[in-house]
Order: C-alpha cells, then structure tokens, then sequence
C-alpha cells in the first residue's frame, strides 16, 4: 500500500478498500438473489432478518438448498506498521496514513457483515495499553475496534522438530536423520525451543536459508551437523550465547 510520494498513499489504501468493499456488496447481491429464489423475493427485499431466518429454516425443513453466504477476509501482514502513533517531529506522513487506514476500517470494512478482516504483526503486544514492546504506541481506538486478540506462541521442541522434518522430507541430498523422527534432531529441536532463544518460524527458515549456503555445491547430504553449523554461525541472530553452543 505504500508509496514513496505524497498522498499517494492514502490514495492506494482508499482504493483498495473501496475495491473490497464493491466485491462484498457485489456478494452480498447475489445471494440475496440467489435466496431470493428459495424463499420468495419479497421476503428478502423487506430486510425483516426474523422473517427472514424463519422462511429459511421452513425451506431448509422443506427439504430446499439454502445458498451459501461468501465472505471476504482481509488480511494484513505487519498492520502496526499502520497503526502506529507516531510522535516524531516527522509524524505527519505516518500519522495521515494511520487515520486513512482507521477511517477506511471504521468507516468502509467494518460496516460490512461479509467483511472480516485480520491483523498480524511480529511485535508482542500489550492490548490494553496498545503498546508494543519496543515502546511504539499503536491506535487505541483502533486496536479496540478488533473483537478479538490472539497471542500466537513461538513454536515447542515438537513443532520444531516436525517443521524441520517437513521441509526436508521431499528434498534430495537430505540425510533421513533431517526427514524423520530421531533421537539427535529431537535434542536440537529442544535446544531451538528454550525461552531465551525466542525461536519463531522465521528463524526457522533462516536457519534453513543458511544451511542450503553451507551445503551448496558440496554434492554431500545435508546433515543435522550441518544444520548445527548453520546455528552456530547464526549465533548472534538467534540470540544464542557461545555458552550453550556446546550442548548441539
């Protein structure tokens, strides 16, 4: 959505979500029509939603096939990075995008029923101080305007483990001790998960990234000691102390 030149961004936010919004009514249209054809047209133009829940359950009764209400989901990956306050000296541009954004969500997105829309950020979150945890302010009354919210946990040893093996398992040159359940890639796993290394999935797939550059070229099956050759390397990333390299 962002643009380098001013306005222009506001400008493209505005009209993605006017884009949505027409393809939510446009849904909306057609299964009025299409229930319309079950239930009787007048019933449905006459937007009684008693009346109308009760003609469908007498067609569903009946024996009819009640059409399907389609929604549309917004998603939108590293929304702090438009619902942050800022309080710089450079603030305006932030802060127009910002209040284009709330206004679009309040204004357009949320006034439809079809319409849900999904926030994510890496930041941790304290909601209900709309604090991130670098000390950044997001929009209060905007987070509030989200019904729910959901912590999502770095990933345990065993969901390590089996992302580990999932990447590797349909892959060539790959030892099978990276592509099924074993003793030693359950203990890097339960390294990987240990609080202070904060592991995430993207991590992960740094750590990944990283190996496939160890291995390029070497015309040798990629090895858990590869793997942990990768972490070590990437020690000051993963946040991983020289003191606790010697247990992988």
């Amino acid at each position: 959505m962002k643009d380098k030149y001013v306005g222009e961004t506001e400008k493209n936010i505005n009209t993605l979500i006017d884009r949505i919004c027409k393809d939510a009514d446009d849904m909306v249209k057609k299964y009025n029509e299409d229930l319309g054809k079950v239930i009787g047209e007048d019933i449905v133009k006459s937007g009684d939603k008693e009346a109308i829940q009760k003609a469908i359950a007498e067609a569903k009764a009946a024996g009819k096939t009640i059409p399907t209400q389609e929604r549309i989901i917004v998603f939108v990956d590293e929304i702090d990075s438009v619902m942050m306050v800022d309080k710089s000296d450079s603030a305006k541009f932030s802060n127009d995008v910002l209040n284009e954004f709330k206004k679009g969500f309040t204004e357009k997105l949320a006034k439809h029923d079809n319409i849900i829309t999904i926030g994510a950020t890496n930041l941790e979150i304290d909601t209900k101080k709309a604090m991130a945890a670098d000390g950044k302010t997001l929009d209060k009354p905007m987070l509030d305007r989200f019904a729910s919210k959901v912590r999502v946990p770095n990933p345990d040893a065993k969901q390590i483990e089996d992302t580990i093996i999932n990447h590797y398992k349909d892959k060539n040159l790959v030892s099978n001790e990276l592509k099924e359940k074993n003793a030693k890639l359950t203990q890097l796993a339960q390294f990987l998960a240990k609080n202070e290394h904060e592991m995430s999935f993207r991590k992960l797939l740094n750590i990944f990234d990283k190996t496939a550059n160890i291995t390029t070229g070497s015309g040798k099956n990629v090895t858990i000691e590869d793997m942990k050759k990768a972490i070590k390397e990437m020690k000051d990333e993963l946040n991983i102390k020289d003191s606790g390299l010697g247990s992988i």
